[in-house]
């Protein structure tokens, strides 16, 4: 079954008009995170910031930059007086984005721009750090999108690119495979998880480091694992009868849980760097041929 959300097979006009039209199927499953989530390393956000490592007065990108959360609520993490321009495919989070950034009262400057990360509408070497949280999965080839990334970065800018270790909450996947079909797996981490990322990454960039994020949820609502199955693919075309199974199978393991169902989660980071022209690179070489007289 393919998913129009993810990989080689998204659908970019299901991801305007259902997936990211506005902010709300998004905000199902963060909801389930941000209610029943615990150990971590305190705000996943802030934990993004630090880890970042941005440095003073940098222009940074966000790229698919979704309603903003990450500038909203990791400000503290991040230095005073970045340079944000904040970019998705959606004109809506793009503007949802800009908002929440400019009402967080922490940056110099703050744009907003309608742009695709296979394409980006940006000159060389514009940015001193590209952000990609968590969207990876949703371009039809992600070396494409790295390869933009790296040329719209200054030599010795930073890349932070978020995602999910495979394997990432098991228990919820398993759920809605049971209810709906499709793979009983995390399919943004089957596309594009944490080991992944780190790999493809490392083709292009240097030097390259991995950070896990790990923790777990707590669930203990029926309606709200309903509700965050029921946001994305297949789920979010199932018909009564597929939903009213997945209410039972909740319901059932609920029970089974005595009242909570544990689900372990990890993601992550890999941050990296576009290399530095060398002085001793064949670019910079002379060419012995100057010489001859």
């Amino acid at each position: 079954m393919n998913n129009p959300s993810v990989g080689a097979d998204v659908d970019r006009s299901y991801l305007l008009s259902r997936q990211y039209r506005d902010s709300k199927k998004l905000e199902a499953r963060a909801h389930l995170h941000r209610r029943y989530g615990r150990g971590g390393q305190g705000n996943w956000f802030e934990w993004i910031a630090r880890h970042a490592a941005l440095p003073a007065g940098s222009q940074v990108l966000d790229i698919g930059c979704g309603p903003g959360w990450l500038w909203e609520q990791g400000k503290d993490g991040f230095p005073f007086g970045l340079s944000l321009t904040l970019a998705d495919l959606s004109p809506g989070m793009v503007t949802d984005a800009v908002r929440a950034a400019q009402g967080a009262g922490h940056y110099a400057r703050v744009e907003g721009v309608v742009a695709d990360a296979s394409k980006l509408p940006f000159a060389d070497e514009s940015f001193d750090a590209v952000l990609a949280c968590h969207m990876l999965y949703h371009v039809p080839d992600a070396r494409v999108a790295l390869s933009e990334f790296k040329r719209v970065l200054r030599p010795g800018g930073i890349l932070a690119v978020t995602t999910n270790l495979e394997g990432n909450m098991a228990p919820f996947y398993e759920l809605g495979a049971a209810a709906f079909g499709g793979n009983a797996s995390d399919p943004g981490a089957d596309i594009f998880g944490l080991r992944k990322a780190e790999s493809l990454i490392s083709e292009q960039f240097n030097p390259v480091e991995m950070f896990e994020y790990p923790g777990e949820l707590a669930v203990t609502s029926a309606p709200d694992i309903v509700l965050a199955l029921t946001s994305f693919p297949p789920g979010d075309s199932a018909d009564d009868a597929a939903v009213e199974r997945l209410v039972d199978l909740v319901e059932a393991a609920l029970e089974q849980g005595g009242g909570t169902i544990v689900m372990p989660k990890v993601q992550g980071m890999v941050r990296a760097s576009r290399q530095a022209a060398s002085k001793n690179s064949v670019t910079d070489v002379e060419d012995p041929r100057s010489q001859a007289t």
